[in-house]
C-alpha cells in the first residue's frame, strides 16, 4: 500500500512538471508568433480571421492538421489583388 502511494505521488508530481513545462513553451511559441489577423465571435463560437486585399470577399478554409499560416505564407499575397 505504501509502494502504491510513493508511486501515485511520483506519477502526480511527473504529470504536473509536464503541464508546467508545456505551458511554458506554449507561452514562448505565443510570444515568438503572435497569430495574425483577428479573434471575432459569430453565433456564439470564436472564429479567428485574418482580412486583407480588395475585391470580392473569399474565404478558404484550412484543413483539420492546417492553421491560417499556411495561406498567408504565399497564397493570399497572390490573391490580395483581386480579392478580399
Amino acid at each position: 500500500m505504501k509502494l502504491a502511494l510513493v508511486l501515485l505521488a511520483l506519477i502526480a508530481v511527473f504529470w504536473g512538471a509536464t503541464l508546467w513545462k508545456a505551458a511554458r513553451h506554449e507561452a514562448r511559441a505565443q510570444a515568438a508568433f503572435p497569430p495574425l489577423g483577428q479573434f471575432v465571435t459569430v453565433a456564439g463560437a470564436r472564429l479567428h480571421l485574418y482580412q486583407t486585399g480588395q475585391g470580392p470577399d473569399i474565404v478558404l478554409i484550412h484543413g483539420a492538421s492546417g492553421n491560417m499560416r499556411d495561406f498567408t505564407f504565399d497564397l493570399v499575397a497572390r490573391l490580395s489583388d483581386r480579392y478580399r
